[in-house]
């Protein structure tokens, strides 16, 4: 599944990416670069530990599935934005 990075919280590290299903929200777990825009694929829709890769930078995330099917407002909430 892809998604397409749409809200990031630089403070905390958790983000949002947007799939055909909703929100995905996570914490990226390394000091890996991470972009508004950036497609990411993966097991997007599986909460836990996982690996994403960026499509657009090149290169894999270590990444904490907190939420799937997020809606923009809890999305908005659960990055504090």
């Amino acid at each position: 599944m892809q998604g397409k990075i749409a809200l990031i919280n630089a403070r905390t590290g958790i983000v949002a990416a947007h799939t055909a299903n909703g929100f995905t929200i996570f914490s990226v777990q390394e000091d890996a670069p991470v972009k508004l825009h950036d497609v990411i694929s993966g097991e997007l829709e599986a909460l836990g530990e996982g690996i994403f890769t960026n499509e657009t930078q090149g290169g894999l995330l270590q990444v904490m599935v907190q939420d799937i099917h997020a809606s923009l407002l809890k999305a908005k909430r659960l990055l504090g934005a």
